[in-house]
């Protein structure tokens, strides 16, 4: 309670039967925010009323039960569905049977979705009674000003919190004052990437709180590229790197991290569905056992270092929501915030523009979406690589110009750089097949690329010619004739 001012907790007590409805209604129609609540967490003893409290409750025990057994709360979950559970959460309070049927009607009454737009004002009440960092500022500024009440236009209200975030920025948080006035000469060390040539045109690597696209198309290597910077932030930096996928899963990551770093054939280990089975793979692919001592070397550091999250498409359209999670469930897990981060997004260029079958509804979820990555970064000082589907004839030229970057417009604009990575297709032994000339290529990728770089910020361009080896899943530096 310590981090809310005399008004909130004024506005608080005057209003916490809409605060504690709200908790309830984000908990059943919001997916993110549920598991945002369960991870702070909250829980039944935060409600003043008993049926309020049975209600979390029932929804804590259904959540902690499905996911055990490896699934997913609907959102909303159905009144039927949660009546087991409150009813299991009644028995454990020994609630009376009234209390019992006034919260099945508030259950009924919670999956009116009328109530989002009018509850969801209040947010920055449950960040602040939690201790968020942008809640603090608010809340700092509204100490100065009647705390907006929850009825109040949704419009009104989202207006007033953000100038008060804004004016919040003290003399010592403006970055121009800083600026204009530090006397410090140290420079902030950049992260190397790991993949020879991208460190020279980034100027050494990712640097602090930036945030970068990178987009290419099908097979074109973005997911190798993200596993490979991955692990020379873990290794080679020392750092904490946290991918998170709405693609693919984390064995697959890490098979690929192994098959990288230790130098085993992924055709080995790319099926294997544990750490022993990969192990046992490597000990009997023939000339592979000496490797074995590798193997489990990079195997620790991956598990004392590096974490692969795999969320679903869904919740990649709430993309920073999505990074605050994962950033606090990592530190939780390693005691440390990730110090390099991938989000792995299933989203396209097309949805960006509102070409191909998506509707400017989706595309303009997925700007906003975008922007909130720049930000979570900006807010946070991650770095931040977000990959992303390139869908136009970009996909099959050798090299890219500045107009096919263009394309990431959409996703990138607000990014430090876009980064196309080319996806050349091999036409000649395409078609050589097609005209029976010759067997279908095992690979239809050229090993030959390019990461084609765009500086956003800086109106610079190049382009780094490499070699992709499929067989150990990494970039290097293409050779030289």
């Amino acid at each position: 309670m310590a981090q809310l001012t005399p008004e909130m907790l004024q506005w608080l007590t005057d209003n916490r039967e809409d605060y504690e409805f709200y908790l309830l209604h984000a908990a059943m129609h919001d997916y993110v925010w549920r598991c945002t609540m369960l991870i702070v967490p909250v829980t039944p003893a935060d409600f003043r009323r008993e049926e309020y409290a049975l209600v979390m409750g029932a929804i804590i025990n259904a959540t902690k039960v499905i996911t055990r057994i490896g699934g997913t709360v609907d959102t909303p979950p159905t009144t039927e569905f949660l009546r087991t559970y409150l009813n299991s959460a009644a028995r454990e309070e020994g609630s009376e049977e009234e209390t019992i049927a006034s919260a099945m009607a508030l259950l009924r009454e919670l999956q009116d979705p009328v109530y989002t737009k009018e509850h969801y004002c209040v947010r920055p009440y449950f960040e602040a009674w939690y201790g968020s960092q942008r809640a603090k500022k608010a809340a700092r500024r509204l100490q100065m000003e009647d705390v907006p009440d929850v009825h109040e236009s949704v419009t009104v209200v989202q207006m007033a919190l953000a100038a008060a975030a804004a004016a919040t920025v003290s003399e010592e948080d403006d970055m121009m004052s800083q600026f204009m006035t530090s006397k410090s000469l140290e420079r902030v060390a950049r992260r190397p990437t790991g993949i020879s040539g991208l460190d020279d045109c980034l100027n050494g690597g990712w640097g602090k709180g930036e945030c970068y696209l990178l987009f290419g198309g099908t097979g074109g290597g973005k997911s190798i590229a993200a596993g490979q910077c991955a692990w020379q932030e873990a290794s080679v930096n020392d750092g904490w790197p946290l991918i998170v996928s709405t693609e693919l899963w984390p064995r697959e990551y890490i098979c690929r991290t192994v098959s990288n770093a230790a130098g085993i054939p992924i055709n080995i280990v790319q099926d294997c569905e544990n750490v022993e089975q990969l192990k046992q793979e490597v000990a009997m692919a023939p000339g592979m056992s000496y490797k074995l001592g590798k193997v489990e070397e990079v195997l620790a550091t991956i598990t004392e270092r590096m974490h692969v999250a795999k969320v679903s498409a869904e919740e990649g359209m709430h993309a920073r929501s999505i990074l605050e999670r994962e950033a606090l469930r990592y530190e939780k897990n390693y005691g440390h915030l990730p110090t390099f981060m991938v989000l792995d997004w299933l989203g396209s260029m097309a949805d960006v523009s509102g070409g191909g079958n998506s509707s400017s509804d989706r595309a303009f979820a997925w700007e906003v979406s975008a922007t909130g990555c720049v930000k979570f970064s900006e807010d946070t000082g991650i770095p931040l690589l977000v990959l992303a589907q390139a869908v136009n004839d970009a996909q099959t030229r050798s090299v890219l110009t500045m107009q096919d970057i263009g394309i990431a417009k959409g996703i990138g604009k607000n990014m430090v750089a876009a980064i196309g990575v080319t996806n050349t297709m091999d036409k000649a032994a395409i078609s050589d097949a097609v005209k029976g000339k010759g067997d279908m290529p095992k690979s239809m990728i050229m090993p030959d690329q390019f990461f084609c770089l765009a500086k956003a910020r800086k109106g610079e361009g190049n382009s780094v010619p490499v070699t992709r080896d499929f067989r150990f899943q990494r970039f290097i530096a293409k050779a030289k004739h």
